[in-house]
Parts: structure tokens; sequence; C-alpha cells
């Protein structure tokens, strides 16, 4: 139920034109007093720290650790700069790791809900684009959605951002989104509508697997799960 509710406040797409106030939206975590942290004042900031510490491999108590110190010092960084959207979305795509599944969910719908069309700077990433972010975290709230029960809910959640930001999305992850939506399909029901919105996105990606290395193996695993889809279609 609860991710019904986030479903169609998503739908909105941020109409407001004043955000909500991040501090009243997103609660602190019951051991935020006690995390250590930094000052953060640009996206260049977040990555280095980001970069800094471990993020796995390592025993619970340092990556809590760790993953707390990014989550505070993302917080006070979002507080700080509230109008510079490339740092916040880049804080909010990453600072999930610390908190529990609810309120990995709510900064979720958060960033979706007011920062579905921001584009985030690719000018150091080969295969990066504007879109990616944006697109990735909608495909994870997906995820948790359909967990939930919402198999329609996930679907519409993901078909909408392919609708709105597929020309701003790289291959590799329109790939492994439209891999991800066939599977939805496949665990809902499927239609010859579903079909065609996926045979599109096949069709132009198996033109791009002749030169794009980085769906060397992504087009493949999406293809396996396309032919499952179009064969029920057939029976």
């Amino acid at each position: 139920m609860k991710t019904k509710i986030i479903f169609l406040v998503l739908l909105l797409l941020s109409a407001c034109e004043k955000r909500p106030d991040f501090q009243q939206s997103i609660a602190k975590p019951d051991w935020f007093e006690s995390a250590s942290s930094i000052e953060l004042n640009s996206p260049e900031d977040v990555s280095k720290l980001w970069q800094s510490e471990k993020r796995c491999c390592e025993s619970k108590d340092i990556l809590d650790q760790n993953n707390q110190k990014f989550y505070k010092s993302c917080y006070q960084a979002i507080v700080n700069h509230p109008q510079n959207d490339e740092l916040v979305v880049k804080c909010l795509w990453l600072m999930d790791n610390a908190v529990n599944r609810d309120q990995r969910i709510h900064i979720q719908s958060y960033l979706l809900e007011n920062y579905r069309f921001h584009k985030s700077r690719v000018n150091n990433c080969a295969n990066c684009a504007p879109a990616d972010v944006i697109v990735r975290v909608t495909m994870s709230l997906a995820r948790e959605v359909r967990r939930d029960g919402d198999q329609a809910g996930a679907i519409e959640l993901v078909e909408s951002i392919l609708k709105d930001r597929e020309t701003e999305t790289s291959l590799w992850i329109q790939t492994e989104v439209y891999k991800g939506l066939a599977e939805f399909y496949l665990a809902d029901k499927v239609t010859e509508t579903r079909g065609e919105f996926l045979t599109r996105a096949y069709k132009r990606l198996e033109r791009a697997f002749g030169y794009d290395k980085t769906l060397e193996r992504r087009f493949p695993a999406f293809e396996k799960v396309y032919f499952q889809v179009m064969a029920r279609i057939e029976e």
C-alpha cells in the first residue's frame, strides 16, 4: 500500500514550482547525531568522499561507519546548498546505502518527485548520459514497488520514465532497464501493446549492439527475455 501511494505521488511529476523542504521531507536516522561528517560544497566533493572510502568487501561495522559518514555529510550539504541540483541529485542517489528499506524508498521517491528531469553533467564520463541517474533510480524504486505486490505500478513507473528520458539515457542502461521491464511483463501479463513497446527498443538496441561494446553482454541478456515475451504473445 505504501509504495502504491508513493507511485501516485510520482505521477504528479514535480508539478510544484517550489520544492518541499528537504529537512521536513527526509527525517534524520536515529544514528545521525553520533555519525562523523565532513563539509561538502560541490558535486566533486561528493564524488571524492564516495570514492575515498570502502563501500563493499569490508566488515559491517566499517561499512556502516563509512556509509553513515557519507549520508550525514550529504544531508548537511543538501541543507547548505539546496539550489545546487547537481550536488543534491548526486547525494540523494548515493546516500541511501546507509538507511533501511523504507527510508531508501522515501529518499528515492523524493528524488524522482523533485528532480525527474534533472540532467547530470557527463563531461568526464565516456559512457554516461544526462538521464542515467534518474532512470537508474526509477528502476530501483520500481523493483521495490513490485516487491510490495504492485506489478502494474512498477511497470508504469518504468514505461513512463523511458518515454520521458530514453533519448537522454546511455544505451547500456537502456538495455538493462528494458530487460527489467520485460521481466516485469512476464510476471504480470504480456499484451500486444507491451510487446510493441519492447520491439521498438529491441530493434534500435540490436543495431547499436553491432558497434557499442557496453552492450556486449547486456544485449544478449535482454534479447533472451525479449524472445520469451514475444513467444508468450504468439501463444
